[in-house]
């Protein structure tokens, strides 16, 4: 059963007290599914005024610590991932979606939501699917080039999927697919930096030093710790190099002494709330290959050194490596050949060949030229019944 919208504001114009519009967001658990979605409630905000958001979460310390400091709304559900699971497990997992479905409804009925946004990730299951029971207008975001298993399922049962990469592929949902990119916060939206910030005032950029950013996600990657801090034995001209280092918390004292009895210069943190800065002291990442750290790159034009994790489900980081290098903004090195040489040996390839770096930085920004947010953004409020709340 279809719930019956109508609009409540004239076309075009954004109303002095415009009506509130309820939207339901899920696919919490991580990083890469809750910045994503965090940025559309944003661009949505932005377009028609009075947007209630609720976050539906799985309780873990990352919803909580992003959620709280923007106050956003939040409710816990019950949900786990089946990928990798003994048939136990899998049977387990099964009965915490039933229960989060229940669990949902229950949330549906008390919020009332227009939309129900899903982001990927297990955690977005119970939810879009109570919303097609219930008839609540519901659309999703893929954010890897290869789709998750929890989005191949819901594409059936969604109004509207969106992708992040144009040749994503999910069976059966061709005509309800539409590009839109990946939707990447608006604090991380600005001019990218030129000639590095961490450098002294002073001299040509050519006499500054490179700033290496170094990324293992929020809870880094010891392997990549590892790699880069033994490859400091093997760069020359080691002061051509400055280094700004998201180790993770177990790798964080480490790294720091490792940098520091090379007397390099180094900005080294467990995690960096402010990415925004980060990139924009970057002239080249060493990092993972998940979606939206690759999305963030691109949009600050920070050329990229890939190691794909080799035990990501599906294998999506490597797509998603391989398609940033097809578009010329990256280089892969697997993690199996991976040595503390090669680490070094393109470091100062690329010290010495800032032509190739702008030449990337270029091709980067150019993919990373469209509104993802705003496309999104347009569609949920189109499917909530809200399409003329704003101007434009």
């Amino acid at each position: 059963m279809k719930r019956k919208r109508k609009n409540h504001v004239n076309a075009g114009k954004l109303q002095e007290n415009p009506p509130e519009l309820r939207v339901m967001v899920a696919g919490a658990g991580t990083g890469g599914h809750l910045f994503p979605g965090i940025a559309v409630i944003e661009r949505l905000r932005e377009m028609a005024g009075n947007v209630r958001p609720c976050f539906i979460t799985t309780g873990r310390p990352i919803e909580k610590t992003v959620l709280e400091e923007r106050n956003f709304e939040t409710r816990e559900i019950s949900a786990a991932g089946m990928k990798g699971k003994s048939i136990w497990g899998k049977m387990a997992s099964m009965g915490l979606l039933l229960r989060g479905v229940l669990e949902a409804r229950r949330m549906l009925k008390t919020f009332k939501p227009h939309l129900v946004v899903g982001m990927g990730g297990y955690s977005s299951a119970p939810v879009v699917m109570a919303a097609w029971m219930a008839g609540v207008p519901r659309l999703i975001h893929e954010q890897n080039r290869v789709p998750g298993i929890t989005n191949r399922l819901l594409a059936r049962f969604s109004n509207r999927i969106f992708v992040s990469f144009t040749d994503t592929v999910i069976p059966g949902a061709k005509d309800r697919i539409q590009y839109s990119g990946y939707p990447v916060r608006s604090d991380i939206r600005r001019p990218p930096r030129r000639d590095g910030d961490l450098a002294e005032e002073g001299g040509s950029a050519a006499q500054k030093p490179m700033v290496i950013l170094v990324l293992g996600g929020s809870q880094g990657a010891r392997s990549i710790n590892l790699a880069v801090t033994e490859a400091l034995e093997h760069i020359e001209n080691l002061f051509d190099f400055e280094f700004v280092h998201q180790t993770g918390t177990a790798d964080e004292a480490y790294v720091k002494d490792r940098y520091e009895e090379k007397g390099v210069k180094a900005l080294v943190s467990a995690f960096f709330n402010d990415m925004a800065a980060v990139y924009r002291k970057a002239d080249l990442a060493v990092c993972r290959a998940g979606a939206g750290t690759l999305a963030e790159l691109a949009v600050s034009g920070v050329p990229a050194i890939l190691i794909p994790y080799p035990h990501a489900a599906d294998d999506h980081q490597t797509a998603n490596a391989e398609g940033y290098v097809a578009m010329g903004g990256a280089h892969i090195i697997w993690e199996s050949e991976m040595t503390p040489e090669s680490l070094a040996f393109l470091m100062m390839q690329y010290r010495s060949g800032k032509d190739v770096l702008q030449r990337m930085k270029t091709n980067l920004e150019r993919h990373a030229a469209g509104d993802a947010c705003g496309i999104i953004a347009r569609e949920a409020l189109r499917l909530a019944g809200f399409e003329k709340a704003y101007d434009g």
